[in-house]
């Protein structure tokens, strides 16, 4: 039965989706059956991964609704390994206001990811940011959360209000909830206030809710993003895609480990 993670940050512009994206394809590239499931409405794993509008007419918004079933949301990657369901289509403000909203029912989405678990080594959810109903379904849905944290001061102070929400979830609807790891992104030491973050976090947390992987400042994400595809699958041996496929065995070493 595959292991479920949902990748949250109180703080847009934290490496949220970049994450998602390049773990998944991490994940996918060690040969993971993995599934990612976008569940923020800006849509960012779906151009990432160059899919368009118009490859799908329905995503997990359709799933909420009780439009559709998950397996036929599915869409493959360029990699076997991979597949996606997308947020959905949305033309105006109110389709998405309706989208949050969809993420109070907590129960249909645990339904369906519980329905194809074992046919995923992986899932992972990319989920909007803050403190939002479709990040408390996706933290419903998981065994384990990853925390993209900018190396910046201002994700630092972001950093208590979702574990405060993370410390929530587990309490009222998901017991069975833990951190995998606070995740360093956008680690650049051309910045002096890169350091005193890391340090910070360093400090501060337990070793082990703190992964040893750092994702440096790198523009191969961005001209990876903009090709619609992720880091890992555009240039494997980048330092940026090399981060992230050292962060995918972190995090297979400590789940065989659980065994």
């Amino acid at each position: 039965m595959g292991k479920t993670f949902a990748i949250v940050s109180q703080k847009g512009g934290s490496g949220k989706t970049t994450t998602a994206l390049n773990l998944g394809a991490a994940f996918a590239v060690r040969k993971l059956r993995t599934l990612l499931i976008d569940l923020d409405p800006q849509g960012g794993s779906a151009y990432g991964l160059g899919i368009k509008p118009g490859d799908f007419s329905m995503g997990a918004n359709d799933l909420l609704l009780g439009k559709a079933d998950i397996r036929d949301l599915l869409i493959p990657s360029e990699n076997p390994y991979l597949r996606f369901i997308p947020a959905g289509s949305f033309s105006n403000v109110a389709e998405v206001d309706r989208f949050h909203n969809l993420g109070k029912r907590l129960g249909v989405l645990r339904r369906a990811v519980l329905s194809v678990r074992d046919e995923c080594d992986v899932i992972l959810f990319d989920t909007p940011p803050g403190e939002n109903s479709l990040a408390v379904s996706a933290l419903n849905c998981a065994d384990s959360v990853v925390i993209p944290l900018q190396c910046e001061p201002l994700a630092l102070r972001t950093l208590p209000q979702i574990l405060r929400l993370i410390r929530e979830v587990k309490t009222k609807v998901n017991p069975a909830l833990d951190i995998e790891g606070v995740l360093l992104t956008m680690y650049d030491v051309r910045y002096g206030f890169t350091e005193q973050v890391s340090e910070q976090v360093w400090k501060n947390f337990p070793r082990d809710l703190v992964f040893e992987t750092i994702i440096p400042r790198r523009e191969d994400f961005s001209k990876a993003f903009i090709q619609g595809r992720p880091a890992v699958f555009d240039n494997p041996m980048s330092p940026a895609s090399l981060a992230y496929l050292q962060l995918a065995d972190e995090i297979i070493s400590g789940l065989a480990s659980s065994l």
